[in-house]
């Protein structure tokens, strides 16, 4: 017995960025992070993380 909307599966989505398999409800996330600098989201491999913060490439060239 499940206490899941009927509905649940129809939640799911593909993220554009990183292809990975994410739900409405933020119980299943994809595989994106937030530029701390930026604010825009990308797929973790489009990503720089020097320790303080998810940095997107864009921005870290710029820092440069």
């Amino acid at each position: 017995m499940s206490n899941l909307a009927p509905d649940w599966g129809a939640y799911y989505s593909t993220c554009s960025e990183c292809g990975e398999r994410c739900h409405t409800s933020g119980t299943v996330e994809c595989g994106c992070a937030e530029c701390i600098v930026c604010g825009e989201w990308y797929a973790r491999d489009d990503m720089n993380d020097d320790g303080d913060g998810h940095r997107c490439n864009d921005c870290v060239k710029e820092e440069a």
